[in-house]
């Protein structure tokens, strides 16, 4: 097993946890006895732990079993990357295990921003041909609803943070009888779940801050509730057409809520076991999911290529039949310098964000392992994702009525808001042909994808299909290709007079990541990351 740093991205602005952007303290450890019997035991006894202690040199301790023939051991103390990666190393040359690795935590993939904006360009027809500033690269979804809204058939599970009992998704998230199933949280540590035990079937978010003294992830700064897996959730399947609120990108899909995430972020052991249950596959001491389903969205990441362990769960979802659509992560890096997981594991659809003009988003990871982009939005350049949300810095604020005074919107930016696009149009997809799989699934969205422009202006954000994914995905072209129509031909887009670009005052840049520069410098980024763009493009767009 090759060791290697999996450092944690800092992705948000004012509601993220700080150890985001820290080495990450690691509790717990994943490891797949040699010894079948132990592989597949419900239990390790006293004298098997002390076994793994000795081969470790320090005290092990037996959190669970979990699924794929695996244990969670935990760590007799928190600890840095480092010193867990030593651990590792020891139980690895002990001979007792077939594989280790460290319980990372992943967390949300999401840029939030507080200004709210009452449009939703980012399901709007294509506009498309202009000079920058005056298109609108949407998902094209007017034409895709005269196809089909989606199909109660269709299941999409969102692993999360959660949900909310929201007037514009689901009042009741228990009953099982409206847009939401039967979901299940998975977190198995009471203090990261945040709802007074561990794993349970209430789904419902109960508020992810983090104190200021939070012994895992606090820095004497107060991080307020995000409440993202809402903000996913009416992304993919607000409903529509009610007189209130927003759209979703679906209408008839029924979702499945399965928390992962909660205060300072969520670990693989958990999230593992999500996945395959989402799937319809057993999990040690879960009960059976009676609503598999076939889309799981998961809009988080975390530093690292993908392991054994994910892989593994990545190929038994894919066996069932599921698709899984990951956020690339909001690092502004190159996947293939800089892996994240699940977004570089093999069979997963790999999701990039985008703006309103069709350039990628400032923030969003890029590369050869991204499949497609979508819109994530960029704020102030447009108005961000447009969703359903709550003003609760620590607890919801909704009351035990639901009343629609007081229903909740915000807008956000990040792969996190792009990836739920793309599982509402699979599930479109799925309405139309219920036994699609996940192989004809990639070709149709990539083969209809709306090209990326190219302009004059910004020049350094301009997408090609070598780092973006083969295009931003097309929902209404991509419904009419399953109905055998034609491949429309991309609208030309014409080379505008160029215009200088006013330079900031005075703004020293980093020699490795200067100017404007061409689209074979573009591809350079990788190693240089766009994060020192940010602030050249803010001031761009501003003064255009």
């Amino acid at each position: 097993m090759n060791l290697k740093s999996v450092l944690l991205a800092g992705v948000g602005v004012g509601i993220l946890s700080p150890c985001w952007a820290s080495e990450s303290m690691v509790t717990q450890l994943i490891i797949q006895p040699a010894d079948f019997h132990l592989a597949h035991a419900r239990a390790l006894s006293a004298g098997e732990v002390v076994r793994f202690s000795q081969a470790a040199q320090l005290d092990l301790h037996h959190a669970r079993a979990m699924s794929g023939q695996s244990h969670v051991l935990r760590l007799p103390k928190v600890m840095t990357q480092t010193e867990a990666e030593a651990v590792v190393a020891r139980l690895l040359t002990s001979g007792l295990v077939r594989h280790a690795q460290i319980d990372r935590r992943v967390y949300p993939r999401m840029v939030p921003d507080d200004p709210r904006f009452n449009e939703q360009w980012h399901y709007q027809a294509l506009i498309t041909g202009k000079v920058y500033g005056e298109n609108n690269y949407g998902l094209n979804l007017p034409g895709a609803w005269d196809i089909t809204t989606g199909s109660p058939s269709v299941v999409v599970a969102i692993l999360d943070t959660g949900l909310l009992p929201h007037q514009d998704i689901d009042s009741n998230l228990l009953d099982n009888a409206g847009r939401v199933v039967a979901g299940y949280d998975f977190i198995s540590d009471p203090e990261i779940a945040n709802d007074g035990d561990g794993r349970d079937a209430n789904p419902t978010d109960p508020g992810d801050w983090v104190e200021k003294d939070n012994k895992l992830c606090g820095d004497g700064t107060f991080y307020p509730s995000s409440w993202h897996g809402t903000h996913v959730a009416g992304t993919l399947g607000a409903l529509t057409n009610n007189g209130i609120g927003v759209s979703g990108v679906t209408w008839d899909t029924r979702l499945l809520p399965v928390r992962v995430l909660g205060v300072c972020g969520g670990s693989f052991s958990d999230i593992l076991d999500a996945m395959r249950w989402s799937a319809g596959l057993p999990v040690p001491g879960v009960p059976d999911n009676l609503n598999p389903a076939k889309v799981l969205n998961m809009s988080f990441g975390g530093h690292g290529a993908c392991e054994a362990a994910e892989q593994s769960a990545v190929d038994d979802v894919l066996a069932k039949g599921a698709m899984l659509v990951v956020a690339a992560g909001n690092s502004a890096e190159n996947l293939q310098y800089s892996p994240e997981t699940p977004a570089s594991c093999r069979g997963v659809f790999t999701i990039a964000a985008t703006d309103q003009q069709g350039q990628i988003a400032s923030y969003s990871n890029f590369g050869s392992e991204v499949e497609l982009a979508a819109p994530g939005g960029e704020q102030p350049i447009d108005s961000g994702i447009l969703s359903t949300s709550d003003s609760g810095r620590t607890e919801a604020k909704l009351d035990s009525s639901y009343s629609s005074a007081l229903l909740q919107y915000s807008n956000y930016d990040g792969t996190s808001m792009a990836t739920p696009h793309v599982s509402g149009v699979l599930a479109l997809m799925l309405a139309l042909k219920p036994d699609l799989t996940r192989d004809e699934a990639l070709s149709l969205l990539q083969r209809s994808a709306t090209a990326f422009p190219k302009y004059s202006k910004n020049v350094a954000f301009n997408c090609t299909t070598a780092i973006c994914g083969a295009g931003i995905v097309n929902a209404q072209a991509v419904l009419a290709l399953m109905q055998g129509a034609p491949v429309p031909e991309p609208t030309p887009t014409p080379t505008p007079i160029p215009t200088p670009e006013p330079t900031p005052e005075p703004t020293p840049t980093p020699p490795s990541s200067g100017g404007g520069g061409s689209m074979e410098w573009f591809g350079l980024l990788g190693l240089f990351g766009l994060a020192a763009l940010r602030y050249r493009r803010r001031l761009w767009s501003s003064a255009a």
